[in-house]
């Protein structure tokens, strides 16, 4: 729906152009703010206001068309003719398009090769197991802040070399477990698990007694025997967990 009306205004101070004014609505009257009015064939252009009213000036006279066009509706050109130091005024509106339908999106859970094997022992195996999720909504400060709350186990201060550790054993047991880091051996003797690994790295823990250590863990040269804590942490191609 394109109209043009015409008011008479003061003459151009170059009796060669003219202004153009005018509004852009949609088929309904409500104001299209943003729409884009370019005169075809020269650099000029200009954008609607919020209440749809627009204004070009210094346009040349002669005839032109008009393009208007805005996201969410059909383009449209209106042709004018200019004539010297006039001021020219036109009403446009715009018809609404409709929203194309879209293709369904399959969205799939990518995972990082380094965790597969602890997703698939989380989906069918016994023992305990905490993703990032898990282990950022308990904010800890130190790994034994995370490993404190698993049933199970318990953090033990111990004296060793340098002091009291804290060392992390079954329950009811004064056998350390066996660490396991991002699937290795990572046997810390008397040293605590917190020197090592920080809890803001941590990605993933999986925590077993000794009658549900599966296999990949279960290393009698370690000393497995006692049950297993593996840790898998940013490093090694895992993700960087969301703060």
């Amino acid at each position: 729906m394109l109209f043009i009306a015409f008011f008479g205004g003061q003459p151009s101070r170059a009796q060669g152009t003219g202004t153009i004014t005018g509004t852009v609505r949609s088929v309904d009257s409500a104001p299209v703010a943003r729409a884009r009015i370019a005169l075809e064939g020269t650099p000029l252009t200009t954008t609607a206001e919020s209440n749809g009213a627009f204004r070009l000036a210094a346009v040349p006279a002669g005839r032109h068309s008009l393009h208007i066009s805005m996201i969410g509706f059909a383009p449209s050109s209106l042709p004018i003719d200019l004539r010297p130091g006039e001021t020219l005024h036109v009403r446009i509106g715009l018809e609404a398009l409709d929203p194309l339908p879209l293709a369904p999106v399959a969205v799939t859970a990518a995972i990082p090769a380094a965790l597969r094997g602890f997703e698939e022992r989380r989906a069918h195996g016994p023992g305990t197991f905490l993703q990032y999720e898990d282990i950022a909504r308990l904010q800890p400060r130190q790994v034994t802040d995370i490993l404190r709350r698993v049933s199970g186990l318990e953090i033990r201060s111990l004296s060793g070399p340098y002091g009291a550790n804290p060392a992390v054993m079954q329950r009811g047991s004064r056998c350390p477990v066996m660490f396991f880091l991002n699937g290795s051996p990572f046997p810390i003797s008397e040293i605590p698990i917190n020197n090592f690994v920080t809890a803001d790295d941590l990605m993933a823990i999986e925590v077993y007694n000794p009658s549900e250590i599966p296999p990949q863990f279960n290393s009698s040269a370690y000393g497995s025997r006692c049950g297993v804590v593996g840790l898998w942490t940013r490093s090694g191609n895992l993700p960087a967990r969301s703060r």
